[in-house]
């Protein structure tokens, strides 16, 4: 892999920083160096004038040497608005090697287009036998990275098209003299930006190098950016999957993504352009209260349901699995179960341990994470992504959607796998797989509480789903039917839930005045001595409109009217 560089020297030239900069390349490519200087204030009428100028030399000892060259050369002088690209080639494996310095060095420059271009990564092979067979193209290098210049030739010079078509790596910095236009762009592999206000902007495969940049402008050492008004300096890194457009004359950058093109055998995005729009959605379900809702208030929607089930050694394993049979049977949504006994392995806590102590529920432990489970829902996204890529790969869905009940308001506070943003570190992850930027999350039910989520299942007719339902931490299964746990409260003087889970439950049926249909087992005496729950505080029907609800529930626009229209809601 190489390293690329470029200088933006926008508002003042110092050769210093630039030689900073280039220092760190060499940690990375060692089988030579290029480096280009472009006049980017200066209008290039015809093909003979020079506005870009490039030195090469397989000894990447020479970097200062070359710069000095280019510094001191009269063909471009030194004026404000000069940008250095920069390569140390690293030669890979399946390319030429460092030989003809003009030719397997890089920028490569190809001045009847006025494209330059420095870049890390691969082009794969059946781009540059087609740049090879084109005979309207003349090759100006022996490196495969040119086959971008021609694909971008080939996309009329839009560089979105260009990189929909493009199929390797890549992490480039391409000048258009025509345009005027710098593009820097990312796949996968790691470019970043930085940026000092007095002198210009800088990038650079290695961090470190812009941070060293920095703190040498800046003339004190500095390693993180600072939170400020208005920008002084920061280093920042292109983000995956992006495009940015700088507009030279005015500094402009316009930022977009694109589609990577990752082929397999059954898939190529480019080809396959014809893309299914059926709203697929995967959603995680474990037989209760959040995940049924979510999945019910999805298929009402008239999103493509599946239940995506996992066994990973809950103490109530047998009953969560019978619970979600008896709902996707009823909802009439396929189901998928899948085993994770690794978790059984490594975890000791309550729920999966059954000789652990239930304390969730009491005041002591209620809005902890005394029931958290070794990297549950780490693994259940894990699942869910490798499942979505399967279904995109087979049916070239849009998108397919993933959903849960993990992602609810009332434990969100508490749990951190239960929030949006482990969501949305989820879906980066996901982005590092070949159909990655086509896997999103839907939200659905993270804005609401779960008495609101009684409301919903009860104004559609299905709140006899909550008969199914195992909402505990030690369920069990008595006489064929999976049962909660409940004790007798001598306080209150009446049955309750005997554990974190299923207090939560009870409380907001109660709060949402609808029927209780759970079915429940009586633990112990000796343990019903040892639990002290914590006490409802109030179980007033809370007011509401459906109408509002609804509106709080993230999903597509047209997937809400269909629910207003199903709930009559004016």
């Amino acid at each position: 892999m190489c390293t690329i560089s470029g200088f933006w020297f926008r508002e003042q030239l110092n050769i210093e920083y630039l030689s900073n900069l280039l220092s760190f390349g060499k940690l990375r490519g060692t089988d030579g160096i290029g480096i280009s200087k472009i006049d980017l204030s200066k209008e290039k009428y015809n093909k003979n004038e020079i506005t870009t100028f490039v030195y090469k030399n397989k000894d990447i000892n020479k970097v200062d040497e070359i710069i000095e060259k280019l510094d001191h050369s009269s063909i471009i002088p030194n004026t404000n608005n000069i940008l250095y690209l920069s390569n140390h080639r690293s030669a890979p494996e399946t390319e030429v090697s460092v030989s003809d310095e003009l030719r397997t060095l890089q920028p490569i420059y190809n001045k009847d287009l006025g494209i330059i271009l420095v870049h890390n990564g691969s082009v794969s092979n059946f781009i540059v036998n087609n740049m090879n067979t084109d005979p309207r193209y003349f090759r100006v290098s022996k490196i495969d990275s040119e086959g971008i210049i021609w694909a971008y030739k080939e996309s009329l010079c839009n560089i979105r098209k260009t990189m929909e078509f493009l199929s390797g790596g890549f992490s480039f910095i391409m000048y258009d003299e025509t345009k005027k236009k710098i593009y820097v762009v990312c796949s996968h592999i790691p470019l970043y930006c930085g940026y000092v206000r007095g002198c210009g902007m800088f990038w650079s495969s290695d961090q470190n190098a812009i941070w060293s940049t920095i703190s040498k402008i800046k003339g004190t050492p500095i390693t993180r950016n600072n939170i400020v008004v208005w920008e002084d300096y920061y280093c920042r890194e292109v983000s995956e999957y992006t495009i940015e457009e700088i507009d030279v004359d005015s500094g402009c950058i316009n930022e977009f993504k694109f589609e990577p093109r990752y082929i397999h055998p059954k898939w190529d995005p480019y080809i396959q352009k014809d893309k299914n729009k059926t709203k697929k959605v995967l959603v995680a379900c474990s037989g209760g209260l959040d995940s049924t809702t979510t999945l019910a208030i999805l298929k009402e929607a008239e999103y493509d349901c599946t239940a995506i089930h996992f066994k990973y050694g809950h103490r109530g394993e047998e009953c969560e699995e019978k619970a979600i049979q008896n709902i996707t049977k009823t909802l009439d949504i396929p189901l998928l179960t899948f085993e994770i006994p690794i978790i059984k392995q490594l975890d000791s806590g309550i729920l999966t341990n059954k000789d652990s102590d239930i304390q969730t529920g009491t005041h002591e432990k209620t809005k902890t994470t005394y029931a958290w489970t070794v990297f549950r829902n780490h693994l259940f996204e894990t699942y869910m992504g490798a499942i979505a890529e399967s279904e995109v790969i087979k049916n070239n869905y849009e998108n397919v959607f993933l959903a849960g009940g993990f992602l609810q308001l009332s434990e969100s506070g508490s749990f951190p796998d239960n929030s949006e943003r482990f969501a949305k570190a989820a879906e980066k992850f996901f982005k590092f797989s070949i159909t990655g930027t086509r896997i999103k999350h839907l939200f659905t039910l993270c804005n609401l509480l779960k008495w609101e989520q009684f409301v919903l299942l009860d104004k559609l007719g299905l709140i006899n789903l909550s008969r199914f339902f195992i909402s505990c931490d030690r369920p069990k299964m008595v006489n064929g039917v999976p049962s909660n746990c409940e004790f007798f409260n001598k306080k209150s003087d009446q049955y309750e839930p005997a554990c974190g889970s299923g207090r939560r439950s009870w409380y907001s049926s109660k709060i949402a005045g609808v029927p209780n249909l759970y079915e429940y087992f009586t633990i112990s005496e000796e343990e019903s001595i040892n639990y002290i729950p914590y006490e409802l505080r109030q179980t007033k029907l809370n007011k509401y409109k459906i109408d509002e609800i609804i509106d709080k529930i993230l999903i597509h626009d047209e997937a809400k009217e269909i629910l207003r229209k199903k709930l009559n809601c004016k």
